[in-house]
């Protein structure tokens, strides 16, 4: 299989249906098995080679909502 020329796209895409499993099902009943089942085509090779770990995973999650509320918090300071 030919390496993705934008890995930023698969990240986004497993974070996504992570996102939404770990709300639909909770995070400690979701597996990796479960969010490839769902990422259409990608496998569980391409899930750990951006990510070591489901718990790897949440972090970004929460790395990314934290991000976003800090930007949200400052725009809403500066207007």
């Amino acid at each position: 299989m030919a390496r993705n020329k934008y890995p930023e796209v698969t990240v986004e895409k497993i974070l996504e249906v992570s996102q939404r499993l770990f709300m639909e099902k909770g995070y400690d009943n979701t597996t990796i098995q479960d969010i490839v089942n769902e990422l259409g085509g990608l496998t569980k090779g391409a899930i750990y080679h951006h990510f070591k770990s489901k718990e790897e995973i949440i972090d970004a999650l929460s790395d990314f909502f934290l991000t976003t509320i800090r930007l949200l918090s400052y725009k809403s300071k500066s207007t």
